[in-house]
């Protein structure tokens, strides 16, 4: 996404033992450049005296080249700086056979279409027609034509019968493509000059479309050349449910607040207690529903239970899972993850991410609903994951205190957010040289208060 990069507000707060840092999320352009890496320096103003700006792609990254970024001035179009895009590696799809054979395609000709329901019937989730959508934009954005993402039943005829055949539509091609997987997996697949892109399960589906972007998409060309098959080994499954029972016991803190009569606390429309005491109860009751389930008794428990193999734990808990999972986001960030082991993690810095990365779950169970016998189970990938953040316009490319730990974060509101780090060397000295680390590199002071009761506010853009 792109966005006017040094309309950026931050407020520094150091009280006591700690410093608060909140950043205001500039200007969103109106296009879609979500696969873009975030400038990794501050960007400082134009020869023009216009402080402005906004990143865009030179030349996209592919597999093996790398690629080039440049910051643009938004007002007068002045170059201000470049940097180089990684190039996509081979690693990425060391799961996925690829054929010898391989096609050339002009996209122009294409309709993109997927089927009228989901694969167990029902509507699709929000997250499977919103990943339709960016799918139509990233192939727009190619060039050639406007993309939309049409359901077969409203998908407009095409002489030529060229489609991109998202998930398990009726036409003969997707059944074809799914005759191919041994098992559970997804792939890509050439059938005709039909352009298959499918899964097992229609979450499976989602990753196929994801090996669709990044291998053939990303040369940001709509000439493409792919691969005939390109399939995924077979994809290891855990099951969370079925109608006999649940697997899993839906992990929470012991340490929140449950008292639904405390001031303090998030509200889920049940009365004001801690967000995951609700969403813990909410998940089980998902699942239930999903397989026809009718509970006996909770599949929810407190982190002061004994461990179990199989847990889905919600926020921060005393698992060393929830720790490691919560170390690999920014304070912006949301993340699942599903281990190989089977065991899951959904976290966040804050609760207004946690709230999105449940509700995204929850899509995300509905997508790996599947019949096998009459019966109906819920069934993941192991090794999966799912990162993000529930509000584009938070800003985390800025610098960070050294020598302190990231306690969480806050949403403020209008687009801001606000970091709270801790730690023994989090005093005024400190927060004072993190004012002139910030200065060094480009922002500018516009406010700013002497020691009050031991406590200093800065606010810089």
């Amino acid at each position: 996404m792109k966005y006017l990069k040094n309309v950026l507000c931050m407020l520094l707060a150091f009280c006591t033992c700690a410093l608060v840092l909140a950043s205001c999320a500039g200007q969103r352009l109106p296009d879609d450049t979500d696969a873009l890496p975030s400038p990794t320096t501050p960007q400082a103003s134009c020869d023009n005296g216009h402080t402005l700006c906004a990143w865009t792609v030179d030349a996209p990254a592919a597999l093996g080249v790398a690629g080039m970024q440049q910051s643009i001035c938004a007002v007068c179009g002045a170059l201000l700086s470049s940097t180089e895009i990684e190039a996509l590696s081979p690693e990425r799809f060391d799961n996925i056979i690829f054929s010898q054979e391989v096609t050339t395609l002009d996209l122009v000709g294409y309709t993109l279409v997927y089927p009228n329901k989901s694969s167990d019937g029902d509507e699709f989730t929000t997250t499977f027609t919103s990943t339709m959508t960016t799918l139509a934009k990233k192939l727009t954005a190619l060039g050639g034509k406007t993309f939309t993402a049409y359901r077969e039943q409203n998908k407009p005829n095409n002489p030529t019968g060229r489609e991109i055949l998202v998930g398990k539509t009726s036409d003969e091609a997707s059944a074809w493509a799914l005759s191919q997987f041994v098992g559970h997996g997804y792939g890509v697949f050439l059938y005709g000059e039909k352009i298959v892109v499918i899964g097992t399960t229609d979450l499976l589906t989602l990753r196929a479309v994801d090996l669709f972007v990044q291998k053939y998409l990303a040369v940001g060309s709509r000439e493409i050349t792919v691969h005939n098959v390109a399939c995924s080994r077979a994809v290891e499954m855990v099951t969370l449910a079925d109608a006999d029972q649940i697997f899993y016991t839906i992990l929470r803190s012991a340490e929140l607040d449950e008292n639904p009569d405390a001031e303090y606390g998030s509200t889920n429309g049940k009365g004001f207690v801690d967000y995951p005491v609700n969403a813990v109860k909410s998940l089980q009751e998902k699942l239930a529903a999903l397989v026809g389930l009718t509970l006996t008794k909770d599949a929810w428990a407190k982190d002061s239970a004994a461990r179990t193999d199989l847990e889905l734990m919600i926020g921060r808990t005393n698992r060393a899972d929830s720790a490691e999972a919560l170390a690999r986001l920014g304070g912006h960030e949301y993340g699942i993850f599903v281990s190989s082991e089977g065991r899951i993690v959904l976290t966040a810095w804050n609760d207004t991410n946690l709230q999105y990365c449940v509700s995204r779950f929850t899509d995300l169970l509905t997508e790996s609903r599947v019949q096998m016998n009459g019966e109906w189970y819920v069934m993941m990938p192991t090794d999966f994951s799912d990162t993000g953040t529930s509000d584009v316009r938070w800003v985390d490319d800025i610098p960070m205190p050294s020598k302190s730990v990231l306690t969480g974060t806050v949403d403020v509101q209008n687009g801001s957010l606000a970091y709270v780090f801790t730690g023994a060397d989090m005093n005024g000295a400190a927060y004072l040289g993190y004012c002139e680390i910030l200065k060094q590199n480009g922002y500018t002071v516009l406010q700013e208060s002497g020691n009050v009761e031991e406590s200093y506010f800065t606010t810089m853009i």
